[in-house]
């Protein structure tokens, strides 16, 4: 028998199998991919839920920033549908601006920008801005939550007077057993160093304390910031999009995580000895939190030294955090240390040591197989070594699109 295991955007490996125990998990069969997502947002736009259309909501003049998370799904789609609904709506392209959160994601759109120009060269005049926390300017003061902190955004956003925060809606990144949030990819994507490193840490997502804070801070930022018009987007399987919201936050979110976790939370009878977490969507995808998120569905279906097996398509190098990794002193001063951190890979490393702690990980990237190693774990490059791996265990589990998924074992 033969299986193909699609990962990253169109890479794909096809394994003969010889009678082991193969478990399939992935998204419901109902998660339909939408067939153009462009067309499909500015729809959504054109008559959201509970709020007035765009047209009413601007005036000839105004400046208006469009907010795009990391990891977003067909990211060049929805961006330009977005961009056309504004246009439709009388904004002018000048008065445009993308603010991106990572510089995958603005190396994708402006490679869209060029390869369009010819067919739509209003693109040319759209500002991509790549949102830099550390830098000294970079963010400007909101106002003061119910706590006292300070509320410190980039400075497109609070110089905007239209803002459309774009967000994904995945129960991979759910903070916990709470209430999901009301807002996802505004804040604190693009807040200042000080609120993404209290986000950063690990025990903003381990402890149920910091989680419930986090979540609130998550709230009361979403109402300051965005009273108005939201688009927040549901993946689907091998980067795409399943389904899209626009509208009234509170409305949206309502709707956007029905159709969520109905779709990305599977349930399976058995653990296994080996999962192997297949992560799919584009390079801005290809992230070490995408791997992070991957390692904790593996460890909700494996027994107890269970082995890992991450197929990507990743070049993103270790950050501060995962540095430490490549440490040789003991394991645990390390995790010790990372769950002090407060970097962008902090919870990575920190899922990354203890599965290293349970088990074996196997890595499939882009990465230098010496980079691999360093980190504690073993590069894997080919079909054949696949095989063969699979052939030393006894109940394999396959996670498609592991980096979404929520896997549960009944």
């Amino acid at each position: 028998m033969q299986i193909t295991l699609p990962y990253g955007l169109e890479a794909y490996w096809t394994l003969a199998t010889t009678g082991q125990n193969i478990t399939r998990v992935g998204p419901s069969a109902s998660l339909v991919p939408l067939a153009d997502p462009a067309l499909s947002v500015r729809t959504a736009l054109r008559d959201p839920l509970d709020y007035p259309p765009l047209a009413s909501a601007t005036v000839p003049g105004d400046k208006v920033v469009v907010t795009i998370p990391a990891g977003m799904p067909e990211v060049e789609s929805l961006a330009r549908g977005v961009l056309q609904a504004l246009l439709d709506a009388g904004v002018e392209p000048a008065q445009l601006a993308l603010l991106v959160a990572d510089e995958a994601t603005e190396q994708t759109l402006r490679a869209c920008q060029q390869s369009l120009a010819l067919d739509h060269p209003w693109l040319h005049e759209v500002r991509i801005v790549v949102h830099d926390p550390r830098a000294a300017d970079a963010c400007g003061l909101v106002g003061v939550t119910r706590t006292g902190r300070p509320l410190r955004m980039n400075r497109l956003i609070c110089e905007a007077d239209l803002l459309v925060p774009m967000g994904i809606v995945s129960a991979a990144v759910d903070m916990g057993e709470e209430k999901p949030p009301l807002l996802t990819g505004l804040f604190p994507d693009f807040a200042d160093k000080d609120a993404l490193g209290r986000f950063f840490a690990p025990s903003s997502r381990d402890n149920r304390v910091h989680r419930s804070r986090r979540l609130e801070e998550i709230d009361e930022a979403s109402w300051l910031l965005a009273g108005g018009m939201v688009v927040q987007v549901v993946p689907a399987s091998q980067g795409k999009v399943a389904a899209l919201f626009a509208g009234y936050p509170a409305s949206v979110a309502a709707a956007a995580w029905q159709a969520c976790h109905a779709s990305w939370t599977p349930a399976i009878s058995n653990r296994g000895d080996l999962a192997v977490c297949l992560l799919t969507g584009s390079a801005a995808a290809q992230s070490w939190s995408g791997i992070g998120r991957a390692i904790q569905a593996a460890e909700a279906v494996l027994e107890a030294g269970g082995t890992v097996v991450l197929c990507s398509e990743l070049e993103q190098s270790p950050g501060f955090s995962l540095g430490r990794l490549c440490q040789q002193d003991d394991r645990v001063s390390r995790q010790h240390e990372i769950m002090r951190d407060r970097e962008a890979d902090s919870w990575p490393a920190l899922q990354l040591s203890r599965a290293l702690q349970r088990g074996s990980v196997y890595l499939h990237s882009r990465l230098e197989n010496s980079v691999v190693e360093n980190l504690g774990m073993a590069p894997i490059a080919s079909n054949a070594e696949l095989s063969r791996l699979i052939t030393r265990h006894t109940h394999i589990i396959v996670l498609d699109d592991a980096q979404w998924l929520v896997p549960v074992v009944r």
